[in-house]
């Protein structure tokens, strides 16, 4: 038995395929996961973090720090199960939910720094640098005779 109730506008799916939705989205509400961020950001897509672990947290708190979105429920210290999500929803009214969201997708400052952001991964080139060390021939060793 789900703890959600179906709703007919809501998709769930375990393991999407990001860069096709985000293409088609206007703003991300996610767990806070660094790759799900990064996806969002080079898609200029802000995002509204409702945070599970601590790392997602920080994550939604550097949204925040440089304007690519904010944090839904404040951070929490870890506790197992959906009780704590519920109650924090719960404790939110629905105007303070759409107000987060309005500002995410309507703010023009928001969009200049998801600018910026998306520019700043676009150069981002450690992966493909990586790759190239790691693609090296080795040097064959001397043999000493």
């Amino acid at each position: 038995m789900s703890m959600f109730r179906e709703e007919s506008r809501v998709k769930i799916i375990l393991f999407p395929n990001l860069t096709r939705l985000l293409k088609r989205a206007s703003l991300l509400i996610t767990h806070g996961g660094q790759i799900t961020v990064f996806e969002a950001l080079k898609e200029r897509i802000p995002v509204l973090v409702m945070p599970f672990q601590p790392e997602q947290a920080h994550n939604g708190i550097c949204l925040e720090r440089i304007g690519c979105g904010s944090l839904l429920i404040p951070p929490r210290p870890f506790r197992a199960g959906p009780e704590v999500y519920i109650k924090a929803f719960n404790d939110m009214s629905d105007k303070a939910i759409k107000d987060k969201i309005r500002y995410l997708c309507k703010d023009t400052k928001i969009v200049e720094n998801l600018f910026v952001a998306q520019n700043r991964l676009d150069s981002y080139t450690g992966a493909q640098k990586l790759v190239s060390i790691i693609e090296r021939p080795l040097p064959c060793p001397s043999v000493l005779s």
